[in-house]
């Protein structure tokens, strides 16, 4: 976890089996809602064979504020 501007980000990484698909079930649909309500943002990356890593981007301040590039947003690290 780490704050980013009016953002704290959070990263949860494992090295399971990877493959999660937020359209397939309930699990990320409901955590990504969860995270828009509070006005954030939610990443995921679930290579199969290579785990699978969250990152959540949540404001700190006003929650009609979103991350706009740059600063607030980065692309998920690769799990190769």
């Amino acid at each position: 976890m780490r704050p980013n501007g009016t953002y704290t980000t959070v990263e949860i990484v494992d090295d399971g089996i990877g493959g999660a698909d937020p359209e397939a079930g309930s699990g990320l649909r409901g955590l990504a809602d969860r995270v828009a309500a509070l006005g954030g943002e939610l990443e995921a990356a679930s290579e199969l064979g290579r785990g699978t890593a969250l990152r959540a981007n949540l404001p700190r301040d006003d929650p009609s504020q979103k991350p706009s590039g740059g600063e607030h947003r980065q692309e998920m690290p690769s799990r190769h």
